[in-house]
């Protein structure tokens, strides 16, 4: 665990280094940084063999990259090694926050129906489409109410004993200046943590951010880390980070 720990804050500063670099447009400087972790996980991958240990990065080895997501016309589903998820995480609250008033309520999550994913409006995604068949799609929603509020699809990696998070989106009315709860992303990350902890992975989980920007976003608001491979902006919330999310949550599944 110790030398996993050092593994991932060397890691996080060539991450961090690389990512200023790319926003300079300095390739040289990219292209160092990206030789370093390069290097430091070929390090850490012959530590991890010659003392018998499982490396947590391998987790993160499965096919999936081989997959993509097409993006079909509108229907803006991402791709992984695509474009990465984009979503903001405004606020972190017990439940959700209103808007406007500030007042704590409580929320539950479960599956959504096709049928309910058929009667959206407005959303940015299509949430029908055939490339999320594979994953459990969650929905959030006041707790004795059946409007959604944000949605939230997962792949589980068995193998890998981790959870990928392949898409997530806030409902229209919670976008904006007007919106009408905070809090939603991370709520929704909160149920895939949960889900890794229910699936008996620890909470571990990883994703594909959208740009740099998105990197050090997440990396503020969930502690996930940038590993970079085999997505460029790949990125992994361990255990620890998972744990700290859901002390936060008052998760209750319907």
């Amino acid at each position: 665990m110790r030398a996993f720990i050092i593994f991932i804050i060397y890691l996080k500063t060539f991450g961090d280094r690389y990512t200023i670099a790319k926003a300079a447009g300095d390739k040289d400087m990219m292209l160092k940084e990206q030789t370093r972790m390069t290097q430091l996980s070929q390090k850490y991958n012959e530590f991890s063999k010659k003392a018998g240990l499982p490396t947590k990065v391998e987790r993160l080895s499965s096919g999936i990259s081989s997959k993509s997501l097409t993006k079909r016309g509108n229907s803006g589903i991402i791709k992984i090694g695509g474009s990465g998820i984009d979503m903001y995480i405004d606020k972190f609250t017990p439940c959700l926050e209103d808007a406007k008033t500030g007042e704590i309520l409580s929320t539950s999550y479960a599956l959504v129906s096709k049928h309910e994913l058929r009667q959206l409006k407005g959303w940015k995604f299509n949430w029908m489409d055939s490339d999320l068949d594979s994953s459990e799609i969650y929905k959030l929603t006041l707790k004795g109410d059946s409007e959604i509020q944000g949605l939230i699809s997962i792949t589980n990696f068995e193998r890998d004993r981790a959870v990928y998070v392949k898409l997530v989106e806030s409902a229209p009315h919670n976008l904006g200046k007007n919106k009408q709860y905070n809090g939603v992303g991370g709520h929704l990350y909160a149920i895939a943590a949960q889900k890794s902890v229910d699936k008996r992975y620890g909470g571990f989980l990883f994703m594909d951010a959208k740009n740099a920007e998105l990197v050090e976003h997440y990396h503020k608001t969930l502690g996930a880390v940038l590993i970079g491979r085999p997505h460029p902006y790949r990125m992994i919330v361990d255990e620890d980070a998972a744990k700290k999310l859901l002390k936060i949550y008052t998760l209750e599944g319907e």
